[in-house]
């Protein structure tokens, strides 16, 4: 057989799903090769062999094999460390498997190739949340205080973010910090009923209304604001041409729930399962 068949006859069987025989005729081809580098059937083999451990790992983790399915990705990240998709899908498997320190770490490499994929910025606030709380409640608190920190970088829309680094900035005795993340998360949802639960520690006798009329409320605002514009243009630049979304300033607004009104009441309800769906692995072409 020419070098060139066991890459194609590998490739239909990608098509068709199965993978084991698509891996076996790619390694093939590749051998057929000499492992000549610069051989276009060779280097298309081991892009095919890469993608198709990718595409092993996406159907592992679909049926909930993410051991597995990590292997696979190993396997793939070690023939092509620059892709993307390999990292986000792995980081998806450690997450699925509560390995959060490594979800992590490959959603932050994937954001180091992606700076400007504000999905993955939102993976990573997640993440970095889980591991706070966790540190908060092993008294770790300086740690906590800087993952809070971390996560609301990644996503500055989401108030949870805010009353948990409130709480850790309470216990280390920061009652000017406490109180500013109290009051941005108030004015990113007047309606968080965490926010009750250290209320009457950081703002003694207060009510919420009374709370958004403090004198620093202003300044406070106008901090915000500007972190989420910078929030706003980055999430405006993936949704770009490329995208081909093409999403004007007010569908943008629209979609990351932008509210900073002093409002008595409010529809707002955001939880973590707002920004961040069960993960799901992604096919890469």
């Amino acid at each position: 057989l020419p070098p060139s068949f066991p890459p194609h006859r590998g490739a239909v069987y990608r098509r068709l799903g199965d993978y084991t025989s698509a891996v076996d005729d790619f390694l093939l081809g590749m051998d057929k090769c000499g492992h000549q580098l610069d051989s276009p059937t060779y280097t298309n083999a081991s892009r095919q062999l890469t993608l198709t451990y990718n595409d092993f790992a996406v159907e592992c983790f679909g049926q909930g094999h993410f051991s597995e399915a990590i292997t696979l990705l190993n396997k793939a990240i070690k023939e092509e460390k620059r892709e993307k998709g390999f990292y986000v899908n792995r980081g998806d498997c450690f997450y699925q498997l509560s390995n959060l320190h490594f979800a992590l770490a490959d959603y932050r490499q994937a954001l180091e190739l992606a700076p400007v994929d504000w999905t993955l910025r939102c993976r990573c606030a997640v993440v970095s949340c889980e591991l706070a709380l966790l540190a908060l409640h092993e008294g770790r608190l300086g740690q906590a205080h800087e993952l809070f920190s971390a996560a609301i970088d990644g996503n500055p829309k989401v108030s949870r973010f805010y009353v948990c680094r409130a709480r850790a900035s309470h216990e280390m005795k920061d009652t000017v910090g406490a109180r500013e993340d109290l009051i941005t998360a108030l004015l990113l949802d007047p309606d968080n009923q965490e926010t009750l639960s250290i209320m009457a520690r950081v703002f003694p006798g207060k009510s919420k209304s009374m709370i958004l009329r403090e004198p620093s409320v202003p300044s406070i605002r106008a901090k915000l604001e500007a972190n989420l514009l910078s929030f706003l243009a980055l999430v405006k630049q993936q949704g770009g041409k490329e995208e081909g979304h093409g999403l004007t300033d007010e569908e943008i607004v629209e979609a990351i729930g932008i509210s900073l009104k002093l409002r008595e009441d409010s529809s707002t309800d955001q939880t973590l399962a707002d920004i961040h769906p069960a993960p799901e692995a992604e096919r890469l072409c």
